[in-house]
């Protein structure tokens, strides 16, 4: 995970604003989610809990299809440009 921190760091410091897609959600409990998201969050700057980054923050589950927060913040995003 070290590259994917400086890779975010690199590509705020150029004011990019960028989305975690956090994929695999569904191989977790809902408990165990929100204490990864916390801890990634936590991990690339921003203060947990992970649900008050929904702009931000996308928990999905590629493989099953689940990837509403992610379209959901693309959408938001595509509306205000």
């Amino acid at each position: 995970m070290p590259f994917e921190i400086e890779l975010w760091e690199f590509m705020n410091d150029l004011d990019l604003v960028v989305v975690l897609a956090a994929n695999k959600m569904d191989r977790i409990t809902r408990l165990d989610r929100d204490r990864a998201l916390d801890l990634i969050s936590e991990r690339l700057g921003m203060l947990p809990p992970w649900s008050q980054w929904p702009d931000r923050v996308a928990p999905i589950s590629a493989k099953r299809g689940q990837i509403e927060p992610l379209q959901r913040i693309i959408r938001e995003r595509l509306a205000k440009a």
